[in-house]
């Protein structure tokens, strides 16, 4: 709709651009010099919009790419998916996807991919017994002690103490509604 918009906009200030070659080719009175004056107010106007038009199309476009990698991620977390990778099938330079996700997100692709399967993993260790090195390996880490190291970085616990703590809690939510009964 944006882009129609904007092709129409600019086919309007062209159309007005050769009324007022006409007008000013002849002999102009006043009233053809008022009329074209009226003219450029109008091609002004219509140059701004074909701005405006032509700046939220862009900004469409990029919320479009921002949502199409995160899909990506979403769907292939446990991937080795790169930036790289992602700007290949969309036909896009990687830098450019990087600088619409800062923009957009206020993040870089890899820093949302790891916070997704940082997210992914703290679900795994809540909701299965599934072993943490299963987990690091679904994770695409090459070992069970680099996801053990970058996830107390982030958590401040192990992935093991993460589990523990949610069981803990999980059991003393489970003794009180138990106890409630």
């Amino acid at each position: 709709m944006g882009i129609k918009n904007s092709i129409y906009a600019k086919r309007v200030v062209s159309f007005i651009e050769s009324l007022k070659a006409l007008l000013y080719g002849s002999k102009a009175g006043k009233a053809e010099t008022l009329f074209c004056d009226d003219l450029e107010a109008e091609e002004q106007i219509c140059r701004s919009e074909a701005r405006i038009l032509e700046e939220e199309s862009r900004e469409a476009r990029s919320k479009t790419i921002v949502h199409e990698i995160i899909r990506m991620v979403h769907e292939e977390y446990d991937t080795d998916l790169t930036l790289e990778k992602c700007a290949g099938r969309l036909n896009l330079h990687a830098n450019y996807i990087w600088r619409l996700m800062r923009s957009e997100m206020n993040t870089t692709f890899r820093e949302y991919l790891s916070q997704y399967r940082l997210k992914m993993a703290k679900r795994w260790l809540e909701e299965t017994d599934m072993p943490i090195g299963e987990i690091a390996e679904k994770l695409t880490y090459n070992n069970a002690a680099n996801f053990i190291r970058y996830f107390k970085k982030l958590e401040g616990v192990t992935p093991g103490q993460y589990r523990e703590s949610k069981i803990l809690k999980n059991d003393g939510r489970k003794a009180v509604e138990d106890n409630s009964i």
